[in-house]
């Protein structure tokens, strides 16, 4: 049965053109606000999970540029300094696996952990070995690119990982469904092996794939890259389903494009463009704004914008009591001035 709406329903895929390979998403998304940060190398981080579940730490090999509509260290996707990318989609009914005695960490986090700790797609698989996703948070499935010009698709059903390689992915795309389910669904249409018209006004997850396959399918050969990049787009534009986010990369350049529901203007950024040395600021930007300020890291924004995540959708989320421990809850929503929200970015593990 087609996921045909979540609150986390999102469209991506990945092609190669002219020897430009990209991989595009939209985040199609409740969560208005968000921010772009630039995390340099070299930073503990360590999850948000308790003690209990023995939560992961590690110290970033690699800075990346993420986008957070929750907050820092809980990012929906990115791309690293070595032209790495990591981005999900939500997929109602995976079963991640069982921890047996590994570190464990959210969902979100595991994506910061492949970008802070993997070097392209190869590294990350066998990464995925070393953490776990914790039993019983959001059900999501991945879509990985390198600078290698290599791509995977990772689900988790009944508890076991499913790994999609170049190989292995006859369409390089995904949506809200199965991947498996996705192809069959897709077979039914005319070009495709069957007879039924795409429906190009549809937004449910399986009709999406269809769309994204359909138009991937349709890319005039030889395309120039400024072009590609264009047409990327276009296919983003055209399964926009309530989309906060629309962002093309670009990981053998390093570069990236994206727009958002807010601010419609293309914007472009190169990772040569951020300092990711040790000694170097965090860089915090709102990703409605122009991408042309670099406003360093803001421990007040972040903590609002978490609150604001978790009014609103912490039924869903279930973030609440990992991001605000009983004895700051009461200050954080009484709307804290600056000086106790900082207070209360104290009681929040880094």
């Amino acid at each position: 049965m087609s996921t045909a709406t979540s609150p986390l329903a999102c469209s991506a895929f990945w092609f190669t053109a002219d020897r430009t390979t990209l991989l595009a998403r939209n985040l199609d998304t409740p969560f208005a606000d968000g921010y772009l940060f630039a995390c340099p190398r070299g930073r503990e981080k360590r999850s948000l999970l308790p003690n209990a579940l023995r939560p992961a730490h590690w110290i970033n090999r690699y800075g990346a540029l993420t986008f957070n509509t929750i907050g820092r260290g809980l990012p929906m996707g990115g791309i690293n300094e070595t032209g790495f990318v990591v981005e999900h989609l939500h997929m109602p009914g995976s079963v991640y696996p069982a921890a047996r005695g590994r570190p464990q960490l959210l969902e979100f986090e595991w994506i910061q952990y492949l970008l802070d700790n993997c070097n392209g797609v190869a590294e990350a698989l066998l990464a995925m070995d070393q953490v776990a996703i914790a039993a019983h948070r959001i059900g999501m499935h991945f879509l990985l690119a390198d600078a290698a010009g290599l791509c995977a698709l990772v689900e988790f059903r009944a508890g076991s990982r499913q790994v999609y390689t170049q190989r292995f992915l006859e369409r390089p795309l995904i949506t809200n469904d199965w991947y498996e389910d996705s192809l069959a669904h897709l077979g039914g249409h005319a070009g495709f092996g069957g007879s039924a018209p795409v429906r190009m006004a549809s937004r449910e997850s399986l009709d999406r794939f269809a769309i994204v396959a359909a138009l991937c399918r349709d890319l005039s050969p030889g395309l120039e890259k400024d072009a590609t990049h264009l047409e990327a787009m276009r296919i983003l534009d055209a399964v926009q389903n309530n989309t906060v986010l629309s962002v093309v990369y670009e990981p053998a350049a390093k570069t990236l494009a994206y727009k958002t529901q807010r601010n419609q203007q293309v914007r472009r950024l190169s990772l040569a463009e951020f300092d990711f040395a040790a000694n170097a600021g965090e860089v915090m930007i709102d990703m409605h704004a122009s991408a042309e300020a670099r406003p360093p890291y803001d421990e007040v924004l972040n903590i609002a914008s978490m609150r604001k995540a978790v009014s609103a959708h912490d039924e869903f989320l279930q973030l609440g009591p990992l991001l605000f421990p009983t004895r700051c809850t009461d200050s954080i929503a009484a709307g804290a001035t600056e000086a106790s929200a900082r207070s209360a970015a104290a009681a929040i593990p880094d």
